[in-house]
């Protein structure tokens, strides 16, 4: 900035002076028009051209005058102006400073109360902390209390708030929230928070169990158990982590090894009821059902309304073949607690073992409402639709189930459906993905001999065999299928042979009985085959197939009377198989009763249209 000097009056005059006295030594020449500055006329000689030119010059100096003096006037003005403003200003200054004060003073005593509120916040989640960490026995498969879920709840939601005011979260801060993820099925999220929280704390052992019950929902078993591990390595008698051991143990078909953890759980806490009911599971695998019913029977007693421990007796009095008394159980559990889907599963279950195929859908239906992602009642559902015959249903039920779990069992079953629906080649690719996650079991070897067997592919089918008989040299279904084989190669010996083997595996194996009896009855060696044909009725008087083939032999040895009863007691167990009726005309007619023979052959026709033609069920 600059500074303006005003100028006086008394410089003003000192300049006119000046201005006036230096105009004294000046001699101007005047040029005038007349001579064009040809005659120069002398100062002396014309003193009121002077007199002009010195007006002219005052007039001038005047104008400078007027100008330095509104120049001094504005300086003034603009000096004031500064002045009013700098006084404005430092009354703003003096109001902001003061403002500053107040407000300093107003955020000291909000920061007052902020830090009661944190203080007041990290109380509350202590005492929250240690409520549920008391109260939170963390199994598996515990259906938890709404009361306890909620508390969960609010705490979680509690330290959203508290990380807001700084406040960094422990170990337990992190397992209760993954808690509150994991009872809301958020199963990602309850994930990164228990991994949080062992991040904190790697000696945290009900943090280890809680992320192994976080695998075991996730389908990663085998994850599961090593966290189960690790907490059970850090205190040997945490019966949560035991019981969920247990419980992944079962599902990995490790039975024996199952019973033996649930058994340490109960060492360690023997009014946990949830270890008492989840040792049925393993103990029924075993056909171990005494034990299993005094297991539940213990559980009932601890809390005798129990849900879970109605259902699984249900599930004991299955086993023991009382399916009345299972039912009833089942219904009892479902009284109490509509919501558990496993007890509607194994209603499904019982149901289907005495098939009430439709009642069993219904059962499955009830268990997928409650949990969609329930493998194993898609896997039976299908199963049901298979029982009754509709493939597609039961193809879409285990495509249901195999994206939910991928498993042997799985592919096994879909590859069986795929084959009744006709799509051999994709039915080899299930077998095929069943042998890659288990390669040392002979089933689906079988399976694929089968499937060659009704593409004409013999040869592969007999590889089938053969591999399946490498793997399990005892294995019946595969000695029998090589025998069939052997029956369409026309190798009758080697048929026959191999029919043997299945007998002297198991002398009372109906499908063996009947091979070995056609075999020779196409060697003619009839009364060796009715003698194998009786043999199988009196094992069996319900199977259809063995008077069917009873009639056989009779209608080669002209009997044909006697072979018309023998088809008429197949009839009479299957009434609606054209292949029967169709036996039965020919019998007929051989005898002349061409009224009955024609009525036998409409029904032969009939039922050849209404329903499909699928092999005698040999290998279930």
């Amino acid at each position: 900035m600059f500074t303006a000097i005003p100028v006086s009056a008394e410089n003003r005059n000192n300049q006119n002076a000046t201005f006036q006295s230096s105009s004294d030594n000046i001699y101007p020449l005047l040029i005038t028009s007349e001579n064009n500055g040809s005659n120069v006329v002398p100062f002396s000689e014309n003193d009121q051209s002077l007199d002009n030119n010195i007006n002219t010059l005052n007039t001038i100096v005047g104008c400078i005058n007027t100008w330095l003096q509104l120049v001094g006037i504005f300086l003034t003005v603009f000096t004031i102006i500064i002045g009013v403003l700098g006084f404005i200003g430092f009354k703003d200054l003096r109001d902001t400073k003061r403002s500053l004060e107040e407000y300093k003073e107003k955020a000291a005593n909000d920061a007052s109360y902020i830090n009661g509120i944190k203080i007041s916040l990290e109380i509350n989640a202590k005492k929250q902390s240690d409520f549920l960490s008391e109260k939170s026995s963390i199994l598996v498969n515990q259906k938890q209390s709404p009361e306890i879920i909620e508390k969960y709840s609010e705490y979680s939601n509690s330290l959203r708030y508290i990380e807001l005011f700084g406040v960094e979260l422990k170990s337990n801060d992190y397992l209760i929230r993954s808690l509150d993820y994991f009872y809301k099925k958020k199963y990602q999220e309850a994930l990164e928070a228990a991994e949080r929280s062992l991040e904190l704390d790697t000696s945290n052992y009900k943090a280890w169990n809680n992320k192994g019950n976080i695998l075991t929902k996730l389908g990663k078993d085998n994850l599961a158990l090593k966290d189960y591990n690790k907490a059970i390595k850090l205190k040997k008698d945490y019966a949560s982590a035991l019981n969920n051991k247990g419980v992944v143990l079962s599902r990995l078909k490790r039975f024996d090894e199952s019973v033996e953890t649930l058994g340490s759980a109960i060492e360690a806490d023997s009014e946990l009821e949830e270890a008492w009911i989840n040792r049925v599971g393993p103990l029924l695998k075993k056909e171990e059902y005494d034990q299993a019913l005094i297991s539940i029977n213990k559980a009932l007693e601890i809390n005798p309304k129990s849900p879970e421990a109605l259902g699984n007796k249900g599930l004991v009095f299955d086993r023991l073949g009382e399916k009345d008394r299972a039912l009833s159980m089942y219904d009892k559990s479902i009284e109490i607690d509509p919501t558990i889907a496993e007890v509607w599963f194994n209603k499904g279950i019982t149901l289907q073992s005495i098939r009430e195929h439709n009642e069993a859908l219904e059962a499955y239906e009830k268990a997928l409402k409650i949990d969609p992602n329930y493998a194993d009642a898609w896997f039976n559902k299908s199963s049901a639709f298979y029982s009754i015959g509709k493939f597609v249903e039961a193809l879409k039920a285990i495509e249901k189930a195999i994206k939910l779990r991928s498993g042997f069992d799985e592919l096994v079953h879909k590859g069986k459906i795929l084959d009744l629906l006709g799509k051999y080649e994709d039915s080899l690719r299930a077998y095929e993905e069943a042998i890659e996650i288990n390669p040392k079991v002979a089933d689906p070897w079988i399976l694929k001999a089968i499937v060659f067997q009704k593409l004409g592919r013999l040869s592969k089918a007999l590889e089938a065999c053969n591999k399946a008989i490498e793997i399990s040299p005892k294995h019946k279904e595969a000695w029998l299928h090589k025998g069939h084989i052997f029956v369409e190669q026309g190798e009758k010996e080697k048929a026959l042979e191999a029919y043997d083997n299945v007998l002297d595996l198991d002398q009372s194996h109906l499908p063996g009985l009947l091979g070995r009896g056609q075999v020779l009855n196409m060697l003619c060696r009839y009364e060796e085959a009715l003698e194998v044909y009786e043999t199988a009725i009196k094992q069996d008087r319900k199977f259809a197939w063995s008077w069917v083939g009873k009639g056989d032999i009779l209608s080669s040895l002209k009997r044909d009377n006697e072979a018309i009863n023998c088809y008429l007691q197949a009839v009479e167990l299957i009434p609606d198989d054209p292949i029967i009726w169709s036996k039965l005309s020919k019998a007929y007619t051989t005898l002349g009763q061409y009224e009955k023979a024609m009525s036998s052959l409409i029904n032969s026709v009939s039922f050849r249209y209404q329903k499909p033609q699928m092999m005698i069920p040999y290998f279930p």
